[in-house]
């Protein structure tokens, strides 16, 4: 859902990448975990996880002309209020080494916060009222959006402390006179409850670009 976004980005600064999307965890180096019950329900949660970030860590330390790995994930699914603590600790334990692992072969690591998520999602939405000839409008999932992330917020701050990571937060791209949003003069910013349209992904992207590429900001300043 990011992808649109970052390649507008990339077309303004003249930069190329690569995009993998997985339905994957970013966790690496914890397979071997005494959290035995944590990390069973991982594998139930992410089949093949383990073998696939070994692919792409393996494919990132021989692959040197990558010197950015921008790591974006729907972390609420891994720490949200219901897991327990053996879990939330493995998580950062394996993000940690994923984000170690990246460092030690010479790439820059960034780590993406979080966006609002909502009950329908405005497509959704918009069928349903029409089908029910009503007007709801539609309501954050899980009522606040801080509320909801704290835990996001406190593993991503956790990581940044580490020094092996930077951490973008992308919520305020949505949020405007006090309200966040799912729609902007009359573009729709998701296409379901959760994930970006082409269009919200440009606009949080644009919205952070000089944090995600420092050195932009410094030259469009000279």
């Amino acid at each position: 859902a990011s992808s649109p976004g970052f390649d507008s980005a990339a077309r303004l600064l003249h930069k190329s990448g690569l995009f993998f999307r997985a339905r994957l965890c970013p966790l690496s180096g914890i397979s071997n975990s005494s959290e035995s019950g944590a990390l069973a329900q991982l594998r139930l949660m992410y089949p093949h996880w383990e073998h696939n970030m070994n692919l792409i860590l393996d494919w990132l330390e021989h692959t040197p002309h990558i010197r950015t790995v921008f790591i974006h994930n729907r972390w609420i699914e891994l720490v949200n209020d219901q897991r327990d603590e053996q879990m939330k600790q493995l998580v950062f334990q394996g993000l940690y080494n994923t984000c170690k692992r990246i460092r030690q072969s010479g790439r820059q690591v960034v780590l993406l916060g979080p966006v609002p998520e909502w009950t329908f999602g405005p497509c959704k939405l918009m069928r349903r009222n029409a089908l029910l000839n009503s007007n709801r409008s539609d309501r954050l999932l899980g009522g606040d959006f801080n509320t909801r992330q704290r835990p996001v917020f406190t593993m991503l701050g956790h990581m940044a402390e580490t020094g092996l990571c930077r951490v973008v937060l992308l919520h305020e791209a949505f949020h405007k006179n006090g309200q966040w949003m799912e729609q902007e003069e009359g573009h729709l910013l998701y296409c379901d409850d959760n994930h970006l349209s082409p269009y919200g992904s440009r606009k949080m992207v644009a919205s952070v670009i000089d944090r995600l590429f420092p050195e932009w900001e410094n030259t469009a300043s000279n």
